[in-house]
């Protein structure tokens, strides 16, 4: 005897039921953050150091400061002055004994004198109308919720003239035309281009690392537990609802495919 459309739709639940549950791992799989060494979930993370050099300091200035942000919050300052750096907050307390600072200081020193050198050539050649040139850097390291690195430089002039050093091919680019021939005199800089280059493929993605690597510490100390588990506990709620939404409506859809196969051969 033929099975009927009813029965052969029976015969197909436990398959279907089986097709929900994996699509709902896969989907709340999708949800997720970056897995951590310990384990853990993680946000993308972003570690940034905003130079800002004068080409004349006042009596008692310092020409430079540095400040390192991790997510937009400070917790590393630098004077050119003093040449110490400072933890600042929670971050940089948790941070300072570690060989995050080894790793960077020399490095950094050594870029902040390479970019007033530069600063102060520009200025002999291109602004020599002003009393003072002011350049404000930007170093910017991320890693993303996907686990992509991604890395750039800026550099801005007096506020007026901002230049995004291109890691393809070595090259600045400019906002506007003012701004041409700062952009060929940075070109044609080897002294500066290779540690740019340097610090950009290696020391950056290393020093976004071991913040990386003490995550789970700093965190102990800027979010209360009670916050951390109820941000936990709601994020895993939404994942599960659009999990379960997203593969239901997916079996949803093959059942009426399956029904209306039935009925046409029916």
């Amino acid at each position: 005897m033929e099975p009927t459309a009813a029965t052969k739709f029976t015969g197909r639940l436990p398959l279907l039921f089986l097709l929900l549950r994996l699509l709902r791992g896969i989907t709340a799989a999708q949800f997720g953050l970056v897995v951590a060494p310990g384990g853990g979930e993680r946000d993308a993370l972003s570690l940034s150091y905003n130079f800002s050099i004068t080409s004349q300091a006042g009596p008692g200035q310092s020409w430079c400061e540095i400040q390192v942000q991790v997510n937009g919050n400070k917790f590393l300052s630098y004077d050119c002055q003093t040449k110490e750096f400072k933890p600042i907050g929670p971050w940089g307390m948790k941070l300072k004994d570690t060989a995050f600072w080894q790793k960077q200081e020399e490095t950094v020193k050594l870029l902040v004198e390479e970019l007033r050198k530069k600063l102060l050539d520009i200025k002999a050649e291109i602004f020599t109308k002003s009393v003072s040139l002011t350049m404000q850097g930007r170093l910017m390291c991320e890693r993303g919720a996907d686990g992509h690195a991604r890395e750039s430089w800026q550099l801005d002039f007096n506020e007026q003239i901002t230049l995004l050093f291109e890691l393809e091919n070595r090259k600045w680019t400019v906002d506007h035309s003012g701004g041409q021939q700062v952009k060929d005199m940075l070109d044609g800089d080897r002294e500066l281009t290779e540690p740019l280059m340097k610090i950009t493929n290696g020391d950056c993605q290393s020093w976004l690392q071991q913040v990386w690597e003490h995550w789970d510490e700093t965190q102990e100390t800027t979010v209360p537990p009670t916050t951390r588990q109820d941000m936990a506990q709601t994020r895993n709620i939404w994942i599960f609802i659009m999990s379960s939404i997203i593969a239901s409506l997916i079996v949803l859809i093959i059942i009426c495919i399956i029904i209306i196969k039935n009925q046409h051969s029916v």
